[in-house]
């Protein structure tokens, strides 16, 4: 089995079997997929990958439970999607928040499932070192009893010439001996090592029902921050409404000075276009009495002349009439 199914596998294993027992006899590859995944990844923290549940239920191609983990996965989502009861909110605004919060909460799964595989991690390597450890006496034993074997034959063949080598004999037996006060040491390393590794797995159990606890506290935590946050949007649209009603007042309060500059732009332009045609008029007047200067200056110049050529001095004319402009 994979790493992260192996903590724990042979409780997980009685559970998903029990489970499967359980089902009616016509049931589908899909629903015992969806069942074990459940079983794994709600009750052990084992994540249900295709070749976990596989090895769990004992049926179907890497595919089609694939496909099966898929549908369980997108009804899993659906139902732990979090929904949001506002009545007034729009409905795209209870949509996306809802969409957020759930995605809030698979983060926090995420992190949770994150956490509890490292402590597991940490915990297999010691299962693994203890177990290495555990082989190596073991292995360190067996060579022991080859050895205390090897003595034995060669004592034997030593008992043979007793007579001869008797002193040889005795430091042979104290050897013997002290190989089997070191098999005894080994075996209470091996015990102890037993021991070790019990103590380290329920102190692993001990740690992962702590990260239960703390999930579930998380959960009430959530929960608690839900609500802080319908009480955030409620104070929001009372201040939208606030906003809303200052700004309506402003644009009325516009318009109305909107109008007046409006009047008196229309003034201006009636007062504009009377000076201009005052100014044509004016103008023309002013053309006019330029005209009537150089005729009355042709006329005294021909005067002039006409009174030199004269010899009495011609009577004074009578002063021109002046005329009006208009």
């Amino acid at each position: 089995m994979q790493e992260n199914s192996t903590v724990n596998s042979a409780q997980a294993l009685a559970a998903v079997s029990a489970a499967l027992d359980s089902l009616p006899g016509g049931a589908t590859r899909q629903e015992k997929t969806k069942l074990a995944a459940r079983i794994l990844f709600l009750d052990f923290g084992i994540y249900p990958s295709a070749k976990v549940v596989r090895e769990f239920t004992g049926q179907g191609s890497l595919t089609d439970i694939s496909r099966d983990l898929q549908h369980f996965w997108d009804e899993f989502r659906k139902h732990m999607r979090i929904k949001l009861e506002v009545p007034e909110a729009p409905v795209a605004l209870r949509a996306t928040f809802g969409e957020a919060l759930g995605k809030l909460w698979a983060l926090s799964c995420e992190h949770a499932d994150k956490r509890m595989e490292i402590f597991r991690r940490e915990c297999q390597e010691q299962v693994d070192a203890a177990q290495m450890a555990l082989e190596a006496a073991c292995s360190s034993r067996t060579e022991a009893w080859a050895q205390v074997d090897t003595h034995k034959s060669q004592l034997v063949a030593m008992q043979e010439r007793l007579d001869a080598a008797e002193k040889r004999a005795e430091a042979q037996a104290a050897e013997i001996g002290g190989l089997e006060a070191q098999v005894e040491g080994w075996k209470r390393q091996a015990e102890a090592d037993a021991a070790a590794r019990k103590q380290s797995e329920e102190k692993f159990m001990a740690e992962l029902e702590n990260e239960r606890i703390e999930r579930r506290t998380d959960a009430k935590r959530f929960e608690g921050e839900i609500n802080f946050a319908k009480r955030q949007i409620e104070a929001a649209r009372q201040v939208e409404k606030d906003v809303r009603e200052q700004l309506q007042a402003e644009k009325t309060s516009k318009d109305i000075e909107l109008a007046t500059y409006r009047q008196r732009m229309n003034k201006a332009e009636e007062s504009v276009v009377a000076l201009r045609a005052e100014n044509a008029e004016v103008v023309s007047q002013k053309g006019w009495l330029e005209k009537k200067v150089e005729e009355l200056q042709e006329r005294v110049k021909e005067l002039a002349k006409a009174g030199s050529a004269k010899a009495p001095r011609a009577p004074r004319r009578a002063a021109l009439k002046r005329t009006t402009l208009r």
